[in-house]
């Protein structure tokens, strides 16, 4: 299936705004940024690279994030995601 940047882009609301399936949105969007060969710009590129990285750092546990200050929550999340949705806007 060819990706759009748009697909991406309501890809990572809904890692926003569904915190049901969190988790899962994420894991897809990361199989989706790493097993495709996708290519947008550079700064597309580079931004959903580095947010595909960055998100193997969240963790909703209180608990697991107490365990390493590499960890970090919903807020970062949110932050993070909301960045990127700014870099994509831009280049839509």
């Amino acid at each position: 299936m060819k990706y759009t940047l748009n697909d991406i882009y309501e890809k990572l609301k809904k890692i926003i705004t569904d915190k049901e399936s969190r988790t899962k949105e994420i894991k897809e969007f990361q199989a989706l940024i790493w097993k495709n060969d996708l290519s947008f710009c550079n700064e597309v590129d580079e931004c959903l690279s580095d947010l595909a990285q960055d998100l193997d750092y969240y963790e909703k546990s209180d608990e697991t994030r107490k365990e390493d200050s590499s960890y970090y929550g919903e807020t970062r999340l949110i932050q993070e995601i909301k960045s990127s949705l700014k870099v994509i806007k831009r280049n839509l």
